[in-house]
């Protein structure tokens, strides 16, 4: 296994959030206990937009250039994909986990949204995508798309071929809603409409 540190470097960068939570972000974050969370909304936020692109970005690269695996040496391959969980693990509980003035939980389906069309593959991340996401418009609330998108990841990925990556992609979608039980509180999601956060 041979690290290209280049690209480990701008992987991670791309992968994790840029910025904290600030008071101008925080005004922009609804939770999806309130009614009002409508999920067109989430599409006039630029953030989100971003966050779909550095997902995609950085999870490409990090699968296809960051890390080479000779394929004659047992268990490189193996190891490479811990590496990869490592950043892409941390990546996503930073975005999803903001401290300031309290915790605060993102949720954060534009950056998996990206995320799932690499390591899921166009077959099955794509089809976890579109179901996803349309539960999340046809249900009027983007609660449904993060656990809706890892069943239907999960189910296609059992039908056309279950792999390493499908299953840490599995794995980090649920990590939202993993950080959402453990801390008792509900995710929030970056919309168009300033809201007031619950306590």
């Amino acid at each position: 296994m041979t690290i290209n540190w280049l690209f480990l470097l701008l992987s991670t960068v791309l992968l994790f959030p840029p910025l904290p939570v600030t008071g101008a972000t925080r005004r922009f974050l609804k939770s999806r206990r309130n009614s009002s969370v409508k999920t067109p909304s989430l599409f006039k936020r630029w953030q989100n937009w971003v966050d779909l692109a550095r997902g995609f970005a950085g999870a490409f690269i990090l699968s296809s250039f960051a890390i080479t695996v000779l394929p004659d040496v047992k268990g490189a391959a193996t190891k490479a994909l811990m590496v990869q969980a490592c950043v892409l693990g941390l990546g996503v509980l930073l975005q999803v986990v903001r401290v300031n003035a309290g915790v605060v939980l993102v949720a954060p389906i534009f950056l998996l949204t990206g995320i799932t069309l690499v390591y899921g593959g166009w077959d099955a991340g794509g089809f976890a995508v579109f179901v996803g996401w349309m539960f999340a418009i046809g249900g009027k609330s983007p609660a449904y798309q993060l656990p809706v998108m890892a069943v239907a990841l999960g189910g296609s990925g059992y039908l056309l071929g279950m792999n390493l990556g499908l299953i840490l992609n599995c794995g980090l979608i649920a990590l939202p809603l993993l950080a959402s039980f453990l801390f008792h509180k509900p995710l929030a999601f970056v919309t168009d409409e300033p809201p007031s956060l619950p306590h």
